[in-house]
Parts: C-alpha cells; sequence; structure tokens
C-alpha cells in the first residue's frame, strides 16, 4: 500500500514543481522565486532568485548540481548545490518548459515556437 514520505510547506503557493530523476530532490517555484528541498526529509536546502513572470518551467539535476528556471525570455542556471548563478540563456520567445539532461550539461528550452538545446 502506498504512504507519504513527506509533506512540503511554503509560504508561497507553488506554481510549479519537478522531481530529479531519482526523487531525491523537489525543485519549486512560486511567484518570488525558486526553491530545492530533500524528498526524503523535506528540508528546504537552498532558495534562488527568480524576477518577471513566474512561467517558464522549472528542472533539476538528480545530485542538484544543476537547476534551471525559466522566466519570460530567459532561463537561468544555477549550480543547485552552491547557489552560484552559473549561466543565463536568452530564449527567442517565450519560455514554457525546461528540461535537463545529462545530469545538467544540457538543457532543452520549449518556447510557443521552438525548442533548442543548450550546453550549460
Amino acid at each position: 500500500s502506498a504512504s507519504v514520505v513527506v509533506t512540503l510547506r511554503q509560504r508561497q503557493a507553488v506554481l510549479e514543481f519537478a522531481l530529479s530523476s531519482c526523487g531525491t530532490l523537489i525543485a519549486g517555484k512560486d511567484r518570488i522565486g525558486a526553491s530545492l528541498w530533500s524528498a526524503s526529509s523535506g528540508t528546504l536546502l537552498r532558495r534562488f532568485p527568480l524576477m518577471g513572470w513566474p512561467d517558464g518551467g522549472i528542472a533539476v539535476s538528480e545530485r542538484g548540481a544543476r537547476l534551471t528556471g525559466g522566466v519570460d525570455d530567459m532561463v537561468h542556471v544555477w549550480n543547485g548545490l552552491t547557489g552560484e548563478l552559473q549561466s543565463t540563456l536568452r530564449a527567442e520567445h517565450i519560455v514554457v518548459a525546461v528540461v535537463l539532461a545529462c545530469e545538467g550539461e544540457r538543457v532543452a528550452v520549449f518556447t510557443q515556437v521552438s525548442v533548442t538545446f543548450w550546453d550549460a
């Protein structure tokens, strides 16, 4: 039978979330930023600032080495362990989703009219 592993509580409404591929980390986006939690303990590991419209997806690599969040026509790529902003990618149109592959080495950015692959 199914059992609850963890329940996460947050002050802002979570607008989007992503689970790492093995389910060890949870990333969530609200109107003021992104959060990274441990999926086993529910501990908030780090907050990341996001400015702009909060739609645009969020993704986290398995070990937390990369966390990405799309805002307007930009995708921010952070080191999920240190919180360091590693790069900001500018898309041609409004970002609707992001996906990480290869432990965060590649970012797929989906806009309303295209998909672009970036080396992160």
